[in-house]
């Protein structure tokens, strides 16, 4: 039973995630190449519910259906977030593990994972499309808007991690509340 019951919760995670993603890109964008990220949130309660497996597949799952749903699918944006969500995914988890929870709290790795995935995608943009080094002049905003979204998503992922473990019955990895 317990494990049907993991594969419901993760595979309603992986529609919220989708859902939020679908929301967020209806949202006026402060720069053209800069995105929200809201439903990393998702991502990140999973890696701290589950583990990096699920988390993994939660990302993947939203990636892909997503970028088919707005029409983004194999695009360069499409490699952006997954080249990005994927490193970051691996990057949280390690420090998750080295970590164990001491030092660098829910907001801390939530800020520290958006810094990562705007490098990461600076670094694909870099490498496959703009191939000029002047597309890192762009850095400076896209990591100020990284801490922001960051912020933002690791708030809400504190949140959550008390309600995930009072309401849904799942205790947190690294944050017991």
């Amino acid at each position: 039973m317990e494990k049907e019951r993991k594969i419901v919760t993760i595979s309603l995670l992986a529609g919220i995630s989708v859902v939020i993603y679908l929301i967020e890109s209806f949202l006026p964008s402060p720069v053209p190449w800069l995105r929200y990220g809201f439903s990393h949130i998702i991502t990140l309660f999973a890696l701290l519910f589950f583990g990096p497996k699920e988390a993994l597949l939660i990302f993947i799952v939203r990636t892909v259906i997503s970028s088919l749903i707005v029409g983004r699918l194999f695009s360069p944006t499409f490699f952006f977030g997954l080249g990005g969500g994927f490193v970051v995914v691996f990057f949280m988890a390690g420090l998750l593990s080295i970590l164990d929870g001491r030092g660098l709290g829910i907001v801390g790795i939530s800020v520290s994972g958006a810094w990562v995935n705007s490098l990461v995608q600076m670094l694909i943009a870099a490498m496959l499309f703009a191939r000029h080094r002047e597309i890192f002049l762009l850095l400076p905003v896209s990591l100020i808007f990284a801490v922001a979204t960051g912020l933002i998503n690791g708030i809400v992922v504190y949140y959550l991690n008390g309600y995930g473990q009072r309401a849904l019955g799942y205790k947190s990895r690294y944050f017991p509340v």
